[in-house]
């Protein structure tokens, strides 16, 4: 019997692998025009956009300098950086940025285009897991997690500014996790499915 989960297990985790390696090539051929060839920009004619990437270039360049950017200089003669919400300055994703590379002192713009697709491959992929969790076979899933990531709502929001697409991401996870939570079984699992959904849903609030 043990053997059999095992068996069980594996095969899911492959299958759950192999969907989540189809999602990256499709996101990947969804946007190619910022990730393939220099044809487009998302900085380019949206002043949100524009925004975000100032935000999260001051951020990454303070941190970098082994400081909190707890305080933003440039606007309002000085004001509280995280307390502008949309910065997104506690939000654990943006840490990924200071792996970026530096482009004259900026982190580059095909960096920031890459970390967008990144997270659409995260909602697609979240999406996959609440649509398999509901049942649903894998190919469906897949489907269900692109449409939901990079159509719709979701493939606007980079536009008008990307911490709408950063909480927006979380949203399938968050049920997961309450329908694992409400499922009967060991109070243990409940309660740790219950505070996996509670940080899933702080996610949004720290995107902004």
């Amino acid at each position: 019997m043990v053997t059999r989960s095992h068996e069980v297990r594996a095969r899911s985790m492959k299958t759950n692998l192999r969907a989540a390696c189809l999602i990256v090539v499709l996101a990947i051929l969804f946007y190619w025009k910022i990730l393939l060839v220099s044809q487009y920009s998302l900085l380019m004619g949206y002043e949100g956009t524009n925004q975000m990437y100032a935000w999260l270039n001051f951020a990454v360049s303070t941190m970098r300098q082994g400081i909190w950017p707890a305080w933003d200089p440039f606007a309002f003669s000085g004001h509280p950086f995280a307390g502008e919400m949309q910065t997104g300055a506690f939000y654990p994703l943006n840490l990924l940025l200071l792996l970026a590379p530096l482009d004259h002192g900026a982190f580059s713009p095909t960096a920031y285009h890459v970390f967008i697709v990144l997270t659409h491959v995260l909602g697609a992929f979240f999406m996959y897991l609440l649509c398999r969790e509901l049942g649903t076979g894998a190919f469906a899933a897949v489907i269900a997690g692109i449409t939901f990531s990079m159509g719709g709502f979701l493939s606007h929001v980079a536009h008008w500014g990307p911490h709408m697409l950063d909480g927006g991401i979380w949203l399938p996870l968050i049920l997961l996790c309450v329908l694992r939570a409400v499922r009967p079984g060991p109070l243990r699992l409940t309660c740790g499915w219950s505070a996996l959904s509670g940080l899933c849903l702080a996610m949004p609030i720290l995107a902004g």
